[in-house]
């Protein structure tokens, strides 16, 4: 459905789509197509969600230093984020904070 979708719509941008895409490509177990894509959203995306949710792929993928790193970079950015920022990124930076300390 979100292939056809995108092949009708080549025009649209919606990074909420393009996480839902890489996350239905990873439910599937097309390791390769999730992992283009999360790679090319992460570059994008608003807030720390598509970071932490690839970094928990790749772990998922045995790829645990390339996890690491991710959930580092998303901890090291939260904390130089301003108060309000935070607010908006706590529940991801949570996930990525409890992931490198499990």
């Amino acid at each position: 459905m979100l292939d056809h979708l995108r092949a009708k719509n080549k025009d649209f941008q919606s990074q909420e789509g393009h996480l839902i895409y890489a996350r239905a490509l990873e439910g599937q177990g097309k390791v390769e197509a999730a992992t283009h894509e999360y790679e090319s959203l992460i570059g994008y995306f608003a807030g720390f969600e598509a970071k932490v949710r690839y970094a928990l792929f790749l772990r998922k993928q045995g790829q645990v230093e390339k996890a690491r790193a991710l959930l580092e970079g998303v901890v090291a950015t939260y904390k130089r984020q301003p108060r309000h920022a935070q607010t908006l990124n706590r529940d991801w930076y949570d996930v990525a904070r409890r992931n490198l300390a499990g």
